[in-house]
């Protein structure tokens, strides 16, 4: 729980093909694509689901299922559960797009991070592209440095 905000008291929306809307805080948010606009102008959910703990070759089933629940932030790794999950994750939203779970790739907010053996420019960029390809996607919606040791 943050501030108060638990899943529990999330709505799903009836229609999760709507954009992605701004409120104020966590505390607002009432759906799972409710979010906080950052400085670009683009809302990324303060609620998202993360693939950390999945495990090898366990991520597509849980991914999908976050979906169809009406998740729309997916949190992965480039590192997590061995390289391999990403790869499940770009499955599972491609499922999801296949089965009208989802319109399009637009309607889900995919955080993804770089890991610490590709420091430096060309390297950060070497690992993005990998990652794009293994999420089967055009771009991330956000890009983080996993563990900058």
């Amino acid at each position: 729980s943050v501030s108060g905000f638990t899943i529990s008291s999330m709505k799903r929306p009836y229609d999760f093909r709507r954009p992605f809307r701004n409120v104020k805080s966590a505390s607002d948010a009432k759906t799972l694509t409710d979010g906080v606009e950052l400085s670009e102008g683009h809302v990324m959910p303060w609620v998202g689901y993360g693939t950390y703990r999945l495990g090898k070759g366990k991520a597509f089933e849980p991914t999908l299922e976050a979906l169809k629940e009406g998740y729309r932030c997916i949190d992965t790794a480039f590192i997590y559960a061995g390289e391999q999950t990403e790869k499940q994750v770009g499955e599972a939203i491609q499922t999801a797009i296949e089965n009208k779970i989802i319109k399009d790739r637009e309607e889900v907010f995919v955080i993804t991070k770089h890991w610490r053996n590709y420091h430096g420019y060309e390297q950060t960029m070497k690992c993005l592209d990998l990652s794009l390809e293994r999420l089967c996607i055009d771009y991330v919606d956000l890009y983080l440095i996993h563990w900058p040791g």
